[in-house]
């Protein structure tokens, strides 16, 4: 792997241990070494499921999929390892813990961004965290295990032809390369529980936006606190009552 994607100027890091393997000193202290001697510039991760897992890499790389929705969005540092020399990296997060279709019910996608959000909010707050990946960019072919009888992980924040989920405008409003706006509801009644449209949530770097029906001036709204420690939170649409 490392001979044959070393000059690949898009590596920063090497993966040198077994997806979510166990610890086991005598390989990964080989495999370790053999990775920095075929390639000294750059640092060696791994993929980890563990805490407190033994650490011969240059960073503690870790899958963390704490969240749930109602709760904390990543393991504080000390849950993980007492290792406070070395950076830690998320490299998994979301994913299989919340399988979305790009044809799903609108509440379903729409609690797919907030997950995605959550996570980002309390990675981008921490100040044990060198940042965060998402599981995954894209769905892909998988074994008869995931999916829905059709052998597609819907893991990702992109369907399997590449097509964005609202939950990929999160990733794409947090740049300053060109505006996003992106609204997650298409307004329709029929969407919801008792026709009640609810949690309207725009993806966007703008720093507000303003709401017009048939011309006329609604109100302007601002990005939420819930999400402040985004670059460019997303901003929530209420008070549908008075449309």
């Amino acid at each position: 792997m490392v001979l044959q994607y070393r000059n690949h100027p898009s590596i920063f890091m090497w993966g040198v241990r077994i997806n979510e393997s166990d610890d086991n000193h005598d390989l990964y202290t080989r495999i370790n070494n053999l990775a920095r001697e075929l390639d000294d510039t750059r640092l060696i991760g791994d993929v980890r499921c563990i805490e407190n897992s033994e650490i011969l890499e240059d960073v503690y790389t870790m899958n963390d999929f704490i969240h749930k929705g109602d709760n904390e969005g990543i393991r504080p540092r000390h849950k993980i390892t007492n290792d406070t020399e070395k950076a830690l990296l998320i490299i998994e997060y979301c994913g299989h813990m919340y399988p979305t279709k790009i044809f799903d019910d609108e509440i379903h996608r729409t609690n797919h961004i907030k997950r995605h959000c959550n996570v980002l909010n309390d990675v981008n707050k921490s100040t044990e965290h060198a940042g965060s990946f998402g599981w995954c960019m894209a769905d892909y072919n998988t074994h008869k295990d995931f999916g829905s009888g059709d052998q597609i992980c819907y893991h990702g924040v992109l369907d399997i032809f590449r097509n964005k989920k609202n939950a990929a405008y999160i990733y794409a409003s947090q740049s300053d390369n060109r505006d996003i706006l992106e609204i997650n509801s298409s307004m329709d009644i029929g969407e919801y529980p008792a026709a009640i449209v609810k949690d309207i949530i725009v993806m966007t770097n703008c720093d507000k936006i303003a709401l017009y029906k048939n011309d006329e001036f609604i109100n302007e709204f601002y990005p939420c606190d819930e999400y402040k420690y985004l670059k460019h939170p997303p901003i929530f649409i209420e008070n549908t009552v008075s449309w």
